[in-house]
C-alpha cells in the first residue's frame, strides 16, 4: 500500500519535498467494491449478509477506524495546510493506469482531487472522467498523470467486480518505460512532465 499509506506519510513526515505517488488512491470504503485485494471479503460479507443495501451500510461503517490511517483524511495538511515544519516548496506527482483493478479509479482520482492536484495533459482518460482541472505539461510543481493500457473502462468499472486476474493495469503501467522517465524528472527537478508522444495510450 506505498500510495495509501504514503499519501498518509507525505502530510505527517517534514522531511518529505517530493512525494511519489503511484498506483494508489484513497477512501478505503470506497475503494472497497471495486478493488480485488477485497475480493475475499467481498465473497464472505456476499455469503453472510444477502442485501446488497445492506452490504453498503456495514462497508461505510466500517470508514470510521480507517480514517486513522486513510489518507483522504490527511489529504489537506500535504499541499494546502501543511504541518509546521514542512518545506514550503513540497510538489506530488500522483500516477495511475486508467481501468486498475487493483485500486480503482475512483480512489485515486479521489485523492487527487482533495490534494487540490491538476490533470497532466494531454491525457488518455475519456472526457470529463477526471473531474479535475487540466494543467499543460511540463508542469513545475504538483500533478496527476494517467496512463492508458488499451483496457475497457466501461468494461471494468460497468458492474463491481474485483476479482479480475486478467487485469494488466496495476503492474502493467509502472514497467513503461515513459512512466519511469516521467518519476526520475519529477523527483531530481521537481517537473511533471509528458514522455509519451501525445497522450499517454498504449505504444
Amino acid at each position: 500500500m506505498g500510495h495509501i499509506l504514503g499519501g498518509t506519510l507525505a502530510a505527517l513526515a517534514p522531511g518529505l519535498d517530493r512525494v511519489m505517488l503511484h498506483a494508489g488512491g484513497a477512501g478505503f470504503c470506497t475503494m472497497m467494491m471495486r478493488a480485488r485485494p477485497f475480493a475475499a471479503f467481498l465473497l464472505l460479507l456476499d455469503n453472510s449478509i444477502r442485501d446488497p443495501s445492506d452490504q453498503q451500510k456495514l462497508i461505510a461503517l466500517l470508514q470510521a477506524p480507517f480514517d486513522r490511517v486513510d489518507p483522504a483524511t490527511y489529504a489537506p495538511l500535504v499541499l494546502q495546510q501543511k504541518l509546521p515544519g514542512s518545506p514550503t516548496d513540497r510538489r506530488v506527482l500522483l500516477q495511475f493506469g486508467l481501468g486498475d483493478a487493483v485500486v480503482p479509479n475512483l480512489g485515486s482520482l479521489l485523492h487527487a482531487q482533495l490534494l487540490g492536484l491538476p490533470m497532466l495533459t494531454p491525457s488518455p482518460a475519456p472526457a470529463g472522467y477526471h473531474g479535475l482541472p487540466e494543467q499543460q505539461g511540463p508542469v513545475s510543481g504538483s500533478a496527476a498523470a494517467t496512463f492508458g493500457l488499451g483496457i475497457d473502462l466501461p468494461g471494468v468499472y460497468a458492474v463491481p467486480n474485483p476479482d479480475r486476474p486478467d487485469n494488466i493495469v496495476h503492474e502493467g503501467t509502472r514497467l513503461r518505460a515513459q512512466v519511469a522517465s516521467q518519476m526520475d524528472a519529477f523527483l531530481r527537478r521537481g517537473v511533471v512532465q509528458n514522455f509519451c508522444s501525445g497522450a499517454c495510450d498504449p505504444d
